[in-house]
């Protein structure tokens, strides 16, 4: 062979090893490729639907657990709730016998039958209220808020805004020297010197409000001539002037339908006193939200008193409820000699000037705090919730240990936890879903005390 044609052929050789060599190669590596491509998940994530191919293994893995915890906070959610029963005062066996007869026999009640709820921060925008008007109003009917004080508020519930001018000054039970004259412990009040003023309601129209309230009552005190024009929709519905006797009066402003917006605007030339609205219908059911932020009881021994009992004698109250309790918590006490003597005489003033409707102490939560990096439940609670229980029993009336109903000590540590959160990350306040199973189980059970009341002629 010549040394030319040698030279190609051992060329030739040369090439086709290294392309056999190259392909054997891409062949044992293309199958291992093609098989992260095309394998089910592993069995760690296969219970993840749609995992996105940009998320990291630890971002997956992460999701997984939370979806497992998920589950287990719903089987484990009962633990969370522990069904305890209303105890009922030895010294009074009437228990809610007077409020069960008005609900037995509510469309013979000339005005709407009221729950009228005290409580502090816990039942503030609403909470708890609204899940308890809900449930009432459907069982006995009737609609409306019920009293509201003439302040800026939003209400998604009721699909409310309230607005107010500038020309009033929002006095409370919290303001220095206030004589309080409305149950409602807030009055909205402007004299000679701001001759003008204003307040609105307006429906939430994006919210597809239903059909609510068709009656407004207005509560007022006044010294002085004033003018009051009313207005729906920008036309003019009421034009009047106001008694100026000083006493508390109350004027009515009935509706054919639930307006979607009404101002009423005021002139006058003297001392005017807004102690509060009422909106509701004919009959049924009302749930009043009074919440006095910061407060342990509602200080009626701080208020114009005749001016509240007129107030309670012009409406028709079925029952009471105090729940209060975790403003007193932070503050130990040996005997808490003066949280008992005060609480038990609020509860004696409206025993003493409306007797006819019971009275339902709700005991303190739990409550926790961050001690050596955790948090842990108070140690007092259940000091104060014992004396709260003895006044119950003392004055007649009835108490729910709503500690106890949240599993007891730790509850609101569980309750934080949960899955959906039933309580705040302040590990005092209620979540809108913890409130609403407090409200429910309340309705619940007063329910059951209803239907088993066999004294009842319905």
């Amino acid at each position: 062979m010549k040394p030319f044609r040698a030279f190609l052929f051992f060329l030739l050789v040369l090439i086709s090893f290294l392309l056999i060599y190259f392909l054997k190669d891409y062949r044992h590596k293309a199958p291992r490729e093609s098989s992260f491509q095309q394998n089910e998940p592993s069995d760690s994530i296969a219970f993840i639907p749609e995992t996105k191919v940009e998320k990291s293994d630890s971002t997956v893995i992460s999701e997984a657990l939370k979806d497992t915890f998920t589950e287990i906070s719903t089987e484990e959610s009962i633990k969370l709730l522990n069904p305890v029963p209303f105890e009922f005062s030895p010294n009074d066996s009437s228990g809610f016998a007077s409020f069960f007869k008005k609900l037995a026999n509510i469309e013979n009640e000339k005005l709407p039958v009221r729950i009228i709820y005290f409580g502090d921060s816990q039942i503030e925008s609403d909470r708890i209220t609204s899940t308890l008007r809900k449930h009432f109003q459907t069982k006995f009917g009737g609609k409306g808020l019920g009293f509201v004080p003439v302040d800026h508020l939003y209400n998604a519930g009721h699909q409310l805004i309230m607005e107010l001018s500038k020309d009033w000054k929002v006095a409370s039970v919290q303001d220095k020297d206030f004589k309080n004259n409305s149950l409602l412990f807030k009055n909205t009040v402007f004299d000679d010197k701001n001759s003008r003023g204003w307040f609105s309601l307006k429906r939430i129209k994006s919210l597809g409000p239903q059909p609510d309230y068709r009656l407004m009552k207005l509560y007022y005190q006044l010294n002085g001539q004033c003018t009051l024009d009313v207005e729906s929709s920008k036309e003019t519905i009421y034009t009047g002037e106001l008694p100026n006797d000083g006493v508390l009066r109350v004027q009515d402003f009935k509706f054919n339908r639930t307006p979607s917006d009404i101002k009423l605007n005021f002139s006058t030339n003297g001392l005017l006193k807004i102690l509060g609205i009422s909106l509701e219908t004919k009959g049924g059911v009302l749930v009043d939200n009074i919440a006095l932020r910061g407060l342990s009881y509602p200080t009626f021994e701080w208020s114009d008193k005749e001016a509240v009992k007129t107030m309670i004698g012009q409406i028709n109250p079925g029952l009471f409820i105090f729940h209060f309790g975790v403003n007193l918590v932070p503050y130990e006490s040996d005997d808490y000699f003066y949280f008992r003597k005060h609480f038990k005489q609020q509860i004696l003033f409206l025993k003493d000037n409306y007797p006819d409707a019971p009275l339902l102490i709700i005991g303190v939560s739990d409550m926790a705090r961050k001690h050596k990096g955790k948090f842990e439940s108070y140690t007092n609670i259940h000091q104060i919730k014992k004396i709260q229980k003895e006044i119950a029993f003392e004055t007649g009336a009835v108490f729910w240990d709503l500690e106890a109903f949240m599993g007891g000590k730790g509850g609101m540590i569980r309750w934080v936890n949960a899955e959906p959160k039933l309580g705040r990350k302040d590990y005092v306040h209620f979540s809108k879903k913890g409130a609403e199973k407090i409200g429910l189980e309340l309705f619940k059970m007063i329910l059951e005390e209803f239907e088993k009341d066999t004294t009842i002629v319905r």
